[in-house]
């Protein structure tokens, strides 16, 4: 994920509360579609085409980066989500030609997919969209057109001013720990039977690097259990400060989002990752220094691991 900042720091009376909040100040933006930031370098290399207003991916998908502008109630201003939206080869050819051209804007409007699933949002990763061209200097906007996706009524009546706060919060909350997060998945590990239901229970690998030199921030493992609805069961280990430790968390997705809760040690399904690092207890996770780091990590996890994203969108995508 990347960040766009408008340091305009007008206050605007919340309809809903009625407390005084930022309208825009922060706009929360995604570098690449979901399907290529999860590449490893070596894929992205392979397999993609990519700069910052188009990607393609093994020559058969196409991708645009637009707007998602939603208006804010009782203002003039407009809090607008920087996102990708997947079209057709033939759509893609028309917005190559059109691209520099001043009157494109007369251009009807392209049907397509949007490829990020957006922050404090349901439903939004694949939802139907109209991306409409706007001019050689600004980029395409996105007309969200599934109701399925709570951003359509965000954008058809407009958001409470806190609402806009609560996604500029969203990059505030992570400008302090290592952006430009790269997930790159492991093997699956062996399976194991639920105690209580008998299903099987799917255990993977991984780890997450950072920065241009790909240096590893963090190792981690999924448990994913089949007959429990959207829960899993995910341990972050990260190593700052020569102290490896491990911070374990049990999430859920619902149509309502992704939800953590930090489990005990005695409550966890690991207890030592040998020299990764012992389990922590919930409360010395939430006293660690490096505890923006372990939840900024849970996050990459959950919106880049195919592997889970595939257990969590149908729970996501429900109601």
């Amino acid at each position: 994920m990347g960040f766009s900042y408008n340091m305009s720091e007008d206050l605007i009376e919340c309809s809903c509360c009625g407390k005084l909040v930022p309208a825009a100040n922060i706009e929360l933006a995604y570098r690449r579609p979901d399907v290529i930031a999860s590449l490893s370098s070596e894929e992205l290399e392979a397999r993609s085409t990519h700069t910052d207003d188009i990607c393609i991916l093994d020559g058969e998908r196409f991708f645009v980066r637009c707007t998602i502008s939603l208006p804010i109630r009782m203002s003039s201003e407009s809090y607008a989500i920087g996102a990708w939206a997947e079209i057709s080869e033939r759509d893609f050819a028309t917005v190559q030609k059109l691209w520099d051209e001043v009157d494109q804007a007369n251009a009807p409007a392209i049907d397509g997919v949007l490829a990020n699933q957006i922050a404090l949002t349901t439903g939004s990763s694949g939802c139907r969209v109209l991306v409409t061209l706007t001019g050689p200097t600004t980029r395409p906007c996105i007309a969200i057109k599934d109701q399925a996706c709570s951003m359509y009524l965000e954008q058809k009546e407009g958001l409470p001013a806190h609402r806009a706060s609560e996604y500029a919060n969203v990059c505030r909350k992570r400008a302090s720990v290592k952006v430009n997060l790269v997930v790159v998945a492991e093997q699956e590990l062996p399976s194991s039977a639920c105690p209580c239901c008998d299903q099987t229970v799917r255990t993977y690998c991984g780890h997450i690097t950072a920065g241009e030199d790909g240096e590893v921030c963090a190792d981690y493992w999924l448990r994913i259990p089949e007959g429990h609805g959207g829960f899993f069961t995910v341990a972050v280990s990260i190593d700052e400060g020569g102290n490896p430790r491990v911070a374990v968390l049990v999430g859920e997705a619902t149509h309502d989002g992704l939800t953590y809760r930090l489990l005990d040690r005695e409550n966890s399904p690991w207890q030592d990752f040998g020299e990764y690092g012992m389990v922590m207890d919930r409360m010395d996770v939430l006293d660690d220094p490096g505890k923006p780091v372990f939840f900024s990590m849970v996050d990459a996890i959950a919106a880049l691991d195919l592997r889970l994203i595939a257990h969590t969108r149908p729970h996501l995508n429900t109601g």
